[in-house]
């Protein structure tokens, strides 16, 4: 197998004999970006929005990827987007276009007091009592439906996502799990909540809060495969049980835990006993999938809302760094949604393998360097040391399987 390492010397070597590693140092932002909130406020809104920085350092070529919003907000956003500057991406200290810059706006509401409907809280209800009965296939199409038609919030956005996490981990559909879940466990960012005290969020109905324990039986299987996935126990257990939240409070749009959390003090959309399902599914899914780091995140997040961890995460955690302490390659599992693929690694050292479709750049963004290669199969990729903790951010043809295997 060819190595490719990502150092200077090897790289203009490379560059003359191949041709094909121009490194391409991405756009940075030099102005400041404000959304304005468009016409009434009565309602949230998140928009993820892909554009292309051009050699210029303007926005163009926007398109929608994510989030749940009405026309108006995408032109917000849009327009926001037009009036900054970019420095524009650099190859061979020359401007380029960089394709698939990413920014999520949001949109929150700080002088409504919001209101759980009683129509949104009565679908919750049935999509639940669908997952109790086994009946998952109904259970996302009415998920999917109401996060299509019915939400206003970001509560809603990030309780109807917890519940399809929890669907497709059932189902098996990992893939889909693990973008739903992403939107579950979606913290506010600092400067956009405001505490108006317990009695602010009036209940006008009651939730179904179910445990995620309630819907997975998260034994785990003794052996684990080369590629450190867990595997989980699907089997749904005994009937299922509900209960009135304790509270809902403001904490539509945040946890009584966010001011305790120091630097960690993003406040949870999702009150406390959700925000445990959530990220109890979040580290289920991130295991299975490989993604070690993900997982560790979220065990870490965990910790915050909740000291104790059940004995299964625990166990999950030990596999986990029982894998990472033999020094073993380490296999995780991928897919192209929304033109990209993100991957935090834990080594240094990768390839990628099992490609199904197409992929055709990788942008390595770390703390002190960040470039684009093109993507060629067969090559074992090295990232120095000093550049830093880094993602990988893999674009290609929609729906583009992959595997990358890392090595000590």
């Amino acid at each position: 197998m060819k190595k490719i390492y990502l150092t200077p010397i090897f790289l203009i070597l490379a560059l003359v004999a191949q041709g094909i590693l121009a490194q391409t140092r991405s756009p940075v932002l030099e102005s400041e970006l404000v959304f304005e909130y468009p016409g009434l406020h009565d309602r949230e809104a998140l928009v993820e929005v892909e554009f292309t920085v051009n050699e210029e350092g303007k926005a163009e070529s926007f398109q929608v990827v994510g989030g749940f919003y009405e026309q108006r907000f995408v032109d917000a956003t849009v327009n926001a987007l037009q009036e900054v500057t970019f420095r524009p991406a650099m190859e061979n200290n020359e401007p380029v276009d960089w394709s698939g810059f990413r920014v999520s706006a949001r949109f929150v509401i700080e002088d409504l007091f919001n209101t759980i409907q009683p129509g949104f809280s009565n679908r919750m209800k049935e999509i639940e009592n669908l997952i109790a009965s086994g009946d998952h296939a109904a259970a996302e199409t009415l998920a999917l439906e109401t996060l299509d038609n019915s939400i206003q919030y970001h509560f809603e956005f990030a309780y109807l996502n917890l519940r399809l996490s929890q669907i497709y981990l059932l189902e098996n559909k990992l893939f889909d799990a693990a973008a739903a879940s992403h939107w579950a466990t979606l913290s506010y960012m600092p400067g956009e909540h405001r505490n108006y005290g317990h009695q602010s969020a009036k209940l006008t109905d009651s939730f179904n809060i179910i445990s995620v324990n309630q819907f997975i039986d998260a034994d785990i299987y003794s052996t684990v495969d080369v590629n450190t996935s867990l595997v989980i126990n699907n089997a749904l257990t005994a009937p299922l049980k509900s209960q009135r939240p304790p509270h809902l409070r403001s904490g539509l749009r945040f946890s009584s835990q966010g001011s305790d959390l120091g630097d960690k003090s993003t406040m949870d959309v999702l009150n406390v006993g959700l925000m445990q399902d959530a990220l109890q599914t979040g580290i289920q899914i991130h295991a299975r999938l490989g993604h070690l780091t993900a997982m560790k995140n979220a065990l870490e997040r965990y910790g915050y809302v909740n000291p104790r961890a059940p004995a299964f995460l625990e166990e999950i955690e030990a596999i986990a760094d029982s894998s990472l302490s033999s020094g073993a390659p380490i296999q995780s599992l991928h897919q192209v949604r929304s033109n990209q693929a993100v991957f935090y690694p834990v080594r240094n050292t990768f390839t990628v393998a099992n490609v199904t479709g197409t992929l055709s750049s990788i942008d390595i963004q770390c703390e002190n360097r960040t470039t684009r290669l093109q993507f060629q199969a067969g090559l074992e990729w090295q990232i120095p040391g000093s550049w830093g903790v880094c993602s990988l951010r893999f674009h290609g043809e929609e729906g583009t399987e992959f595997s990358v295997i890392e090595f000590s």
